[in-house]
């Protein structure tokens, strides 16, 4: 046995199914959430009370809200007469597809965001059942954000230390996942794409990178052609040819009367973000940043006003 909802939109309206149905609280809901075009119910009233009489019907309560659910049996219609089935069910799980379209549309405040978005509950159950509170989860077609929102909403239940490492190629990387994130971090009450009274907040840092193809580099590389005839030897030898334009506009500076070599990456972007590309360069883990420094996790530290030109060099410098 599973069950689907029991409401359900319908392409002529009928006015004969669209009826109050009382709640096991006594409150009384619409398919629509009010009485009115477009949405009914399923069944008429008769039959729906011939199916609350006969088990066939399944109230539940979710986030203060009644839904009304339509059980299916194996071997018994939707009449009560013994039936062979002849083509499998559709699902044989309790997650639906609606759900998370729902979950989306309430936070997001909008139908067309992402088509066909998974449920929280589908995704936490998956992680449950395949990993520990420890661990982290890789998702490689990120899609709407679904394995987040949901190794954040574990974590929360059962004070986990889960991570989420997403991968999407689409531009909704940035009209939806990020979006998302950011307001499920703020509340976990969304309705209409607003936060809604009585919500929490989650502690949340992520970060996220672009990444380029070697192609892709090429492309973007830029130099000038100059007529500086090459020396016999030179430190400087392999730069006269084609000079790199990232080299230009105090980025490097070099004193020879002090024989010294001074690296400004923020000349190169001006919201370049110098601890985390010295992370990425060395492979360290950040632990501390400071106005002019940045502590690793193994205790060393780089000053960003006094740079190792050797450690930026693989850089910059191709």
């Amino acid at each position: 046995m599973f069950s689907t909802q029991y409401s359900h939109y319908r392409g002529s309206y009928s006015k004969s199914l669209d009826y109050p149905i009382t709640t096991p609280d006594g409150t009384e809901i619409y398919a629509g959430g009010k009485y009115g075009e477009p949405n009914t119910w399923r069944w008429s009233k008769d039959k729906f009370q011939w199916g609350l009489e006969n088990s066939f019907i399944l109230f539940k309560k979710t986030n203060n809200q009644w839904k009304v659910y339509l059980k299916q049996y194996q071997y018994v219609d939707n009449k009560g007469l013994l039936t062979t089935r002849k083509l499998p069910y559709r699902a044989l799980t309790k997650f639906l597809n609606g759900t998370g379209s729902q979950e989306l549309y309430n936070i997001m405040g909008n139908n067309n965001a992402f088509s066909f978005p998974k449920s929280v509950e589908l995704v936490s159950y998956v992680i449950n059942i395949s990993n520990g509170d420890n661990s982290t989860i890789l998702d490689f077609f990120g899609g709407s954000g679904t394995t987040a929102h949901a190794t954040i909403e574990l974590n929360k239940k059962d004070e986990g230390k889960r991570k989420y490492l997403l991968v999407e190629l689409g531009s909704h990387f940035d009209t939806v996942i990020i979006p998302r994130l950011k307001k499920i971090s703020f509340s976990d009450k969304w309705k209409d794409g607003k936060a809604q009274e009585n919500g929490k907040g989650v502690s949340q840092f992520f970060k996220y990178f672009s990444l380029e193809q070697y192609e892709e580099t090429l492309q973007k590389s830029r130099y000038i052609d100059t007529t500086n005839v090459l020396p016999d030897s030179g430190i400087y030898q392999e730069y006269l040819f084609l000079k790199d334009l990232k080299l230009a506009d105090g980025v490097v500076n070099i004193d020879e009367s002090q024989e010294k070599i001074t690296v400004d990456l923020t000349a190169l972007h001006p919201d370049i973000d110098i601890a985390e590309t010295l992370s990425q360069l060395t492979g360290k883990f950040i632990k501390q940043i400071t106005a002019e420094t940045v502590v690793f996790a193994d205790g060393t530290s780089m000053n960003f006003k006094n740079l190792d030109y050797r450690v930026i060099k693989p850089l910059i410098w191709w």
